[in-house]
């Protein structure tokens, strides 16, 4: 059977050569070997890190270029797979002291990071989003780094696929399924095709794993779940302004939530010219179409604010919405504020509860949000029993301008994430 060989200059010292060859008798147990690789170590080296590292780097390197004619894996590719094998080997042997110190592995072994193309399909054309693909890219090379230069494309409807290199002058191709109205879908897509790239890198290596087909799936699973929670962290609360994109409609039973027109305006004015309305929500009364059509272009054209219509008849009922960051109470983009009033004609009817609860699942369940805010005027029982009734627990109470201008109490409530 072929077996890595050592040969030492005399002047490392015995402790290191001692450590190098229970590496190597370990590396002879873990991997095949197309022929017998010999080494020959000259330098003079302080730490058995350096050393194994070395002799890891060398073997990969050796018996990639004899198992594939000039090679498949490049150098960023050679060292991460040499950390693969160092952090295994520690694992089996606690003694070893595995330290980060590597100046004095030989330079041309270093990784060299790879080029990342983003492709987005060019029917697509929301560059908010596109912008918010090339942060995510941007963010996985910077903290897992890419051992090869690799084309990503993002298309709807499309498989994930990875598309391997034949030989080292290929780049990786992988193709995402682009998901339009959920960014953190076809983030997670990335990731888990990332994970079955560097699954393909280590079975060069080290061989077939003897996991199962749903095993290997469930583990690819887990490591996307725990890289998309690591990018939501990372991003904190800025990430949602930037990459959490409302969808254009909401169904329910009874009701169809959908971005305002301006021809919504005749509508909108006939509920909103009622004094029982806007003054108790914190607007004033409209006093025209002119006035409702200004409001639709300058307040209720924002995306997460949406018009509440009968599913029936098409009717217009209201409004709700989802505001973020500085115009919400919260003042996070994380944390939104939930809004909403409904004509007088459709009060008692349950309809705003049953648009807050589909915006709330939308809030948590897909666009993860951390916790909702809902403020209503202290003087106002009724909504203190809506905020009640939907989970919300009252925190404090609040001096708030309204848009009229006037500083009213407002009990502010929250709902967090379970």
């Amino acid at each position: 059977m072929p077996t890595i060989q050592l040969k030492f200059a005399p002047t490392i010292k015995p402790p290191l050569v001692a450590e190098a060859q229970r590496f190597c008798a370990w590396l002879n147990a873990m991997i095949p070997l197309p022929a017998d690789i010999i080494l020959t170590l000259n330098n003079n080296f302080s730490s058995s890190t350096s050393l194994i590292n070395l002799i890891a780097l060398q073997v990969i390197a050796r018996r990639d270029a004899l198992m594939h004619s000039g090679g498949l894996f490049t150098p960023a590719e050679t060292w991460a797979l040499a950390d693969e094998l160092l952090y295994t080997y520690q694992e089996d042997y606690p003694d070893f002291d595995l330290t980060t110190d590597t100046d004095e592995v030989i330079a041309a072994l270093a990784p060299q990071p790879g080029i990342v193309w983003v492709q987005v399909v060019p029917d697509f054309q929301d560059d908010d989003y596109r912008a918010e693909l090339y942060r995510t890219v941007q963010w996985y090379e910077d903290n897992y780094p890419i051992m090869r230069s690799l084309t990503v494309t993002f298309a709807p409807d499309h498989v994930e696929q990875v598309h391997l290199p034949h030989d080292s002058h290929q780049d990786l191709r992988l193709t995402i399924n682009l998901t339009p109205d959920d960014i953190d879908q076809t983030r997670y897509n990335f990731f888990q095709t990332m994970e079955r790239y560097r699954g393909w890198l280590q079975d060069q290596f080290f061989g077939e794993t003897d996991l199962t087909e749903a095993e290997n799936d469930a583990l690819i699973a887990t490591e996307a779940d725990n890289t998309l929670a690591a990018y939501r962290e990372a991003f904190a609360h800025a990430l949602p302004a930037q990459g959490i994109f409302f969808p254009q409609t909401v169904t329910t039973s009874r009701l169809v939530l959908r971005s305002f027109e301006e021809d919504d305006a005749p509508a909108l004015y006939e509920l909103a010219k009622d004094p029982a309305i806007g003054p108790i929500a914190g607007w004033p009364v409209h006093t025209s179409v002119a006035d409702s059509r200004a409001n639709i272009i300058n307040f209720l054209q924002v995306a997460g604010t949406y018009a509440v219509t009968d599913r029936a008849s098409g009717q217009l009922l209201g409004a709700i919405g989802l505001k973020l960051g500085e115009n919400s109470v919260s003042q996070y983009d994380d944390e939104p504020e939930l809004g909403y009033w409904i004509g007088k004609p459709y009060w008692g009817q349950g309809l705003i509860p049953e648009a807050s609860r589909a915006l709330i699942d939308l809030a948590f369940k897909q666009l993860h949000f951390k916790a909702i805010w809902l403020c209503h005027r202290a003087d106002n029982p009724q909504s203190a029993r809506a905020a009640e009734k939907l989970g919300f627990t009252p925190v404090s109470i609040r001096q708030i301008k309204d848009l009229t201008g006037k500083l009213v109490p407002n009990v502010v409530n929250v709902l967090q994430r379970k």
